[in-house]
């Protein structure tokens, strides 16, 4: 059976609880990228809403993109993070 790990994080002023099978300072880093991302496109003129849609859109295109290309994995993780 895989532990689950708790952690509560800030997304936008807002908090969050995730419980997963990753370590806590994982799930921290995953809501830090997610929030720095929303910033970026709210800070650009976008309300709160539109900027996570833009950065929920932005995330997918990215995992699609490094699930068809096979072959470059590692180079485009980098650039993910």
């Amino acid at each position: 059976m895989c532990m689950k790990n708790e952690a509560a994080v800030q997304i936008c002023g807002e908090h969050y609880v995730f419980i997963m099978e990753e370590p806590e300072d994982y799930i921290k880093s995953l809501a830090l990228e997610v929030a720095n991302l929303i910033d970026t496109k709210s800070q650009h003129g976008a309300s709160l809403q539109n900027a996570a849609i833009m950065a929920c859109v932005e995330l997918c295109d990215k995992m699609r993109k490094l699930a068809q290309d096979g072959g470059n994995t590692q180079r485009e993780i980098a650039e993910v993070s």
